[in-house]
């Protein structure tokens, strides 16, 4: 589900994460629901709505985690990021090296467990998906949909083809700087 992949992005792979989290929205919508309320009925006066501070504090309570895990996530995957090129230069150094992927990915998660511990434990986690049997292709692919979200389809929208063409004949003059000469041969009005 779109919430796991969420959690696993920043960090949550275990099986409760997912119900932990809805917990804990609950318990916040409680908690924003009794602080409302009590600032409500503090601060009501004759003729006041003391119920709109008791939605609005239910409300903030409520959506509190959601902001908690947008932050985590991408504070999370910032840190990754970092270090990835830096992750991936090892691994292609132990590869060159002699090493099989699998010491390898062990060997780079070992070295960036003090300056990392994110990223590292991903490529444990990589390294004991291809241990347990799983194909390195979909171990891979499943490092990615942990760090990045699930792969999806491009979103298709309509373009203008002459508006494509331009870019393409910009594209091909700046690189020819200036030895090809392209004739525009089509109807701008379709």
């Amino acid at each position: 589900s779109n919430l796991k992949i969420r959690l696993a992005n920043a960090g949550f792979n275990n099986q409760n994460a997912t119900r932990n989290f809805l917990a804990i929205k609950v318990i916040g919508l409680f908690v924003g629901l009794m602080m409302g309320g009590g600032y409500g009925f503090l601060m009501s006066s004759p003729g006041s709505n003391s119920w709109m501070s008791l939605v609005i504090g239910a409300g903030i309570g409520f959506y509190l985690p959601e902001l908690g895990l947008t932050l985590l996530r991408s504070g999370r995957q910032k840190k990754i990021f970092l270090q990835l090129p830096d992750a991936l230069d090892l691994l292609v150094v132990c590869v060159e090296a002699g090493q099989g992927l699998n010491a390898a990915l062990k060997r780079v998660s070992e070295d960036f467990m003090v300056s990392c511990p994110a990223l590292a434990k991903e490529l444990n986690l990589v390294n004991l998906e291809i241990n347990a049997g799983l194909e390195r292709e979909q171990a891979l692919r499943n490092l990615a949909d942990r760090l990045l979200g699930p792969r999806a389809l491009p979103r298709m929208r309509l373009v203008n083809i002459h508006e494509c063409l331009e870019r393409v004949r910009t594209l091909i003059l700046a690189e020819a700087d200036g030895q090809v000469q392209i004739k525009l041969d089509y109807d701008p009005s379709l």
